[in-house]
């Protein structure tokens, strides 16, 4: 009985850790415009992180993090998750249109954009999309364009995780 109890008890600790931890990520509300879930906000600030990371390993200076780039890609992931799959279509006028409707005096010229879809992740699901992007020529191309200044990322995770990411000079 006692052995049990005190399993109990240590699964107990282990989830008020995990909960810790989590409350000590928490995202940051500021950058993450109308996300709609902390986890949303949570993955694309760590996306955020780890392309900042690899644009500095590879001698590239960082991107600046834009919350008007930012809702705009997160209503295109949004639509990809309704449409059931990755799509670059309309680039970049759907996207500008839905930038523009929400901040009118925004002056964002979008020139890179990089789309995934994640279905099953046994890492963090950060990590995945970011190395979806890396494994794609293509992508990496924008992840280290030295040109871009500004990038927004948006996540939807709706029966499959979708994300976006727009990048700006």
């Amino acid at each position: 009985m006692f052995n049990i109890i005190s399993r109990t008890k240590a699964m107990y600790l282990v989830m008020l850790t995990i909960t810790a931890t989590r409350m000590a990520y928490a995202c940051d509300r500021e950058k993450c415009y109308k996300a709609p879930s902390d986890m949303a906000c949570t993955i694309e600030v760590e996306l955020f992180d780890l392309t900042n990371e690899f644009r500095e390993k590879n001698g590239v200076p960082p991107l600046i993090w834009s919350k008007e780039l930012g809702f705009a890609a997160r209503e295109w992931a949004d639509y990809q998750t309704a449409l059931g799959s990755r799509s670059h279509r309309g680039f970049p006028y759907i996207r500008l249109k839905a930038l523009k409707n929400e901040f009118p005096n925004a002056n964002y010229n979008i020139k890179g954009e990089n789309v995934a879809k994640i279905e099953r992740c046994r890492r963090a699901k950060s990590q995945c999309i970011f190395e979806s992007w890396k494994d794609d020529p293509g992508y990496t191309a924008n992840l280290l364009n030295r040109d871009y200044k500004h990038v927004g990322i948006g996540v939807a995770d709706w029966g499959g995780l979708y994300s976006t990411q727009l990048f700006s000079y």
